[in-house]
């Protein structure tokens, strides 16, 4: 190909969707303007289809289009719903939201054009609130041409000015944004949802929702009445509310659990006479060891805590059972349904660029990485099969590549469980075959806390192992990989060494930071601030905060495992699986999730090992990658 051509673009769209939803996917949804200009020169204002033809004729022409937006992703997903037989993926892509995210080191998350601005020092103003224009009910397609020109004309120029500043001062033109395009593809394709056995799910799960609140009910109206001494009733009390469960179980809060602790004594709902918690008062300082019961809502009922509520209550097994369906329903059922019924049975989850500290992914709308495997069972292919691709232990490598360890890096290459070498002398494994899935997932546990930056107290907590277990496993792990131990103490003395005071908190001074991988891992910013210190610190130091090293231990694995390694493998992949019947569906943290028709598992495993030289090559990996696909008529 010849030069890069800049394209710089903006769109105007009808907002049709629920909700006012301006999203691609809604297919009443159109382009009412764009606007464009190419390598600088005069903003021309037109159609989609205009703008998709300029795109193609430089393409055409031998130069590579770089496709320049802000808010790319969204813009981006236009272009393709209109544009399915243009090589998107020959072209290069850069989004000045997505700069701006990753310059600053995660700092700047969904920043507004006009926020860039602001910070360039450039001035603009909308000529239109078209956000205003549409709460009102007024759609985009009836405002005035003339005055919705001159508004996309001075977006495009703003747009141009704020991206030449942004990477002469940044060099955000070097940052490989091109996972943008398979993440529109993603965003655009969606979910198939099979709605039939959503429907019967939906009505199995409010079934058993309401026989177990029904019999939660009952068992509290049996057990306790108004202050006064007055039956309740149902309709009183919110059954499956936590501090309902809390004080029938434990006694807390102690006001009772109908109403808040303003309410006068006789309006209280509270246990009869001769009645009392369910659990004994042994029982309960076991489970909430350490933990202060909250005055008004009681004990917290986290999902660690019942786990062990539920082997010694039948009263919260039925409780758990109805919060459970319930979730599923409200959260996944219902919604799934209402939003298929608008995309003509696909549901479309968000996958954001700028949301999170770490670099990696999140999702919305809904959360299409938090899926639980009962819902996921209800999307179903419409090519063929669903394959989901998994890298493996994709953190360890990530700790491995940056850290340099000589030892990880040759247990990784030499196939070796790193849970295995790690747990042997404190769980007295003999061989790998020792091992249960119980114990594994201990230490496997343990090593992964370490690299999110977790304490051997939170790693208990979070295993449900003991601490003195915890802390062996711990020693273990650093004793056989020290380096990843010496790199985690070097980030978080780069990190103070380059601190800056960023502000005041609570009248005292706090400092803010950044740090960078090497070039040849990518070179991914990361920002961090200080925050309220422990006691312990406090004293020690002098003063009231600092960093936190589970965020300095965490955010640069987590950025180049899920925000490097996983990207650049779904870019290259997308490039490859270009002009087959493949499509592109999720990535969920370490997956993705690929629809294939005429696509085997051995063709797409051959294609993926091709994929995983090439990102080992641009990143700087020095081991193998490896993966495991699976695949279904439905998403497993």
């Amino acid at each position: 190909m010849g030069k890069k051509v800049e394209i710089h673009f903006d769109l105007e769209t009808t907002a049709r969707g629920p909700s006012n939803s301006p999203e691609a996917h809604f297919k009443n949804n159109k382009v009412v303007m764009a606007g464009w200009s190419v390598d600088g020169n005069t903003v021309m204002v037109g159609t989609v289809d205009a703008l998709n033809h300029r795109i193609m004729e430089v393409y055409n022409d031998g130069d590579t289009p770089l496709l320049i937006a802000h808010n790319l992703k969204f813009d981006l997903k236009y272009l393709l719903r209109f544009g399915p037989k243009i090589p998107w993926e020959k072209f290069e892509y850069h989004c000045t939201m997505t700069g701006r995210y990753r310059t600053s080191g995660h700092e700047d998350r969904f920043i507004s054009l006009e926020a860039l601005c602001a910070i360039y020092k450039i001035p603009f103003k909308k000529g239109l609130d078209l956000g205003a224009l549409i709460k009102a009910g007024i759609d985009v397609d009836h405002i005035d041409k003339i005055d919705l020109e001159e508004y996309l004309i001075d977006d495009v120029e703003a747009l141009m000015t704020v991206d030449k500043k942004q990477n002469t001062k940044h060099g955000s033109h070097n940052l490989d944004l091109d996972y943008i395009l398979p993440l529109a593809r993603m965003e655009l394709n969606g979910l198939p949802l099979d709605r039939a056995k959503t429907q019967t799910l939906s009505k199995e799960l409010a079934l058993t929702k309401a026989l177990r609140e029904d019999i939660v009910e009952n068992i509290i109206i049996n057990r306790m009445e108004y202050g006064d001494g007055s039956p309740i009733t149902k309709g009183d009390f919110k059954a499956l509310a936590p501090r309902t469960l809390s004080y029938f179980l434990t006694g807390y809060p102690e006001h009772g659990c109908g109403g808040s602790a303003k309410d006068k004594p006789a309006k209280q709902i509270k246990f009869k006479k001769g009645k009392s918690p369910a659990l004994e008062e042994y029982t309960t300082a076991k489970i909430f060891a350490g933990v202060k019961p909250n005055p008004n809502l009681g004990y917290p009922m986290n999902a660690s805590v019942m786990d062990e509520l539920v082997k010694l209550s039948a009263t919260a097994a039925d409780y758990k059972k109805a919060k459970d369906a319930n979730k599923i329903l409200n959260t996944y059922c219902l919604p799934f349904l209402v939003q298929a019924a608008g995309t003509g049975g696909t549901i479309h989850p968000k996958l954001n660029t700028c949301a999170t500290a770490t670099g990696r992914l999140s999702s919305s709308n809904p959360n299409g990485q938090n899926i639980p495997p009962q819902i996921r069972n209800l999307i179903k292919s419409t090519e063929g099969n669903i394959y989901e691709i998994d890298f493996a232990q994709l953190e360890m490598v990530g700790a491995a590549t940056l850290s340099g360890d000589p030892v990880m890096l040759a247990d990784i290459t030499g196939g070796r469980d790193i849970h295995y070498e790690t747990g042997k002398s404190v769980m007295g494994w003999k061989s790998p075959s020792d091992m249960t899935k119980t114990t594994r997932r201990t230490v496997k546990g343990v090593n992964f806390g370490l690299l999110y930056g977790g304490g051997a107290k939170g790693i208990a907590e979070n295993t449900g192992a003991d601490e003195a277990t915890v802390k062996k496993l711990i020693k273990a792990f650093y004793e056989r990989y020290p380096r990843v131990k010496d790199w985690q103490d070097e980030v978080l003395f780069v990190v103070k060494l380059n601190a800056w005071v960023a502000g005041t908190k609570d009248g005292e001074s706090y400092k803010a930071s950044t740090i960078q991988l090497p070039h040849a891992h990518g070179g991914r910013k990361f920002y961090f601030e200080e925050s309220l210190s422990p006691h312990w610190l406090k004293v020690r130091d002098g003063r009231s905060h600092s960093f936190k090293p589970t965020e300095t231990k965490n955010y640069p694995i987590q950025g180049f495992a899920g925000g490097d390694i996983v990207m650049k493998a779904l870019t290259i992949l997308d490039d490859v699986l270009s002009g087959t019947s493949a499509v592109l569906r999720m990535t969920v943290h370490d997956s993705i999730v690929v629809d294939w028709k005429e696509g085997k598992k051995e063709d797409l495993e051959k294609i993926m090992t091709s994929v995983c030289k090439i990102v080992e090559s641009n990143l700087g990996i020095p081991v193998q990658l490896s993966f495991d696909v699976e695949h279904d008529t439905y998403w497993l």
